[in-house]
């Protein structure tokens, strides 16, 4: 009889719970839902390219200074997050600008770019302000880092070539000394502790150590980049498409374990690529990167846009996928585009910033539910491509 009850306890409690973590989950995914579309329904559209040039440098400048905060969709996946939010009524999953992400320092090397192209003095004076007091006291980096830190160093090299700082070396120097542990020539660098690659590294890291091996003479920099996009394309792509994997395993077998059509994540890839000279690269990645921007190509005149997974018109075009993607194309001479042609991203975007970009995915192949957040990324390369088309 006992038994009977504990039965029936349990079945109660179980379809409880079941209602409450259904009702959570409703709740988060609408208040986000609701949250993006109103935030841009009331964006004036652009039409004048010099008008929406300085719109977006506001825009980034906005970003880094007051610290936007980042609803940030990845939390769609945390019951434990839902639960916080359903009960307390806080807003849901914001996420503060934080420095210990690289992703800030791609929209300030945009920005110096901006400030060195239109003789900026002052922005050039905000870009170091935010580096050195966000970025130089970040505590030392150690075994127990990440490399997400590594495009800082990029940012430092820059700062030094203009200011000669050596403070901005010695930051370089750090960064540049401590890849030096990560790095197996096996593998290549060996991103977070876990046992697989990931596919950031090459974005993170390759542009930081293409510059250094120039700036500062030191070869063996260049090889490491060049070595880490070689064991990418041996081990984590798909070689009938040649996109990258998310993830790729660094024991035996060494075989990617992930989709190979995460936008954001061939986004990190093509930046890394683009650093390297392919002449320097292995005849095998050499034919890989071919089959890779066929690919690219071939999606991007299909949907005339890249989605979140890139060929999946399922999932909604991801301003971090598609931003990067569409410089790389253009800087690889397979895209034709004008800086008129970028106005159209005006409707995504609310006082300069961009939004319509994913969150972090839960899992290699599940799609982000909400894509809508800005991202420094996105607002990089939109910088970046009003600069450089000609």
């Amino acid at each position: 009889m006992k038994l009977k009850y504990l039965f029936i306890l349990a079945l109660i409690a179980s379809v409880t719970l079941n209602i409450l973590f259904i009702a959570v989950e409703l709740q988060q995914r609408n208040t986000i839902r609701s949250y993006y579309e109103m935030l841009c329904v009331d964006s004036p559209t652009q039409t004048d390219i010099k008008s929406f040039h300085k719109y977006v440098v506001d825009g980034s400048t906005k970003i880094l200074k007051e610290g936007i905060d980042i609803p940030q969709p990845q939390q769609l996946s945390w019951f434990k997050d839902h639960l916080i939010t359903f009960f307390s009524k806080k807003d849901p999953g914001f996420n503060k600008n934080a420095f210990h992400f690289g992703e800030n320092s791609f929209l300030l090397n945009a920005l110096i770019q901006e400030a060195q192209l239109s003789n900026n003095d002052s922005l050039l004076h905000f870009v170091c302000k935010i580096f050195d007091e966000n970025v130089l006291i970040l505590p030392p980096l150690n075994s127990e880092k990440t490399i997400d830190r590594a495009p800082y160093g990029t940012t430092a090299i820059l700062l030094y070539k203009i200011t000669k700082n050596e403070k901005y070396k010695n930051y370089a120097d750090e960064e540049y000394k401590w890849l030096c542990t990560r790095d197996s020539t096996d593998v290549g660098i060996i991103y977070y502790k876990r046992d697989k690659q990931a596919v950031e590294a090459i974005g993170y890291t390759c542009p930081f150590l293409m510059q250094y091996s120039e700036v500062f003479n030191e070869p063996s920099a260049k090889e490491m980049a060049i070595n880490q996009i070689n064991k990418y394309c041996e081990h984590g792509m798909e070689e009938r498409s040649g996109l990258p994997a998310v993830v790729w395993r660094r024991y035996p077998p060494y075989n990617s374990t992930s989709t190979h059509n995460w936008g954001r994540g061939n986004a990190w890839f093509s930046i890394g690529v683009l650093a390297v000279d392919s002449t320097l690269l292995s005849k095998h990645s050499a034919d890989i990167l071919k089959r890779y921007c066929k690919t690219l190509t071939e999606i991007y005149k299909r949907h005339g846009c890249f989605h979140q997974f890139l060929d999946d018109a399922r999932t909604e075009i991801d301003m971090c996928a598609e931003l990067p993607l569409i410089y790389f194309l253009y800087k690889k001479g397979l895209l034709k585009i004008r800086k008129q042609d970028l106005l159209k991203y005006s409707r995504y975007m609310k006082e300069g910033i961009i939004y319509h970009s994913s969150g972090i995915i839960s899992h290699p192949g599940s799609p982000c539910r909400i894509v809508g957040s800005s991202n420094r990324l996105s607002q990089a390369y939109l910088l970046k491509l009003i600069n450089e088309i000609q």
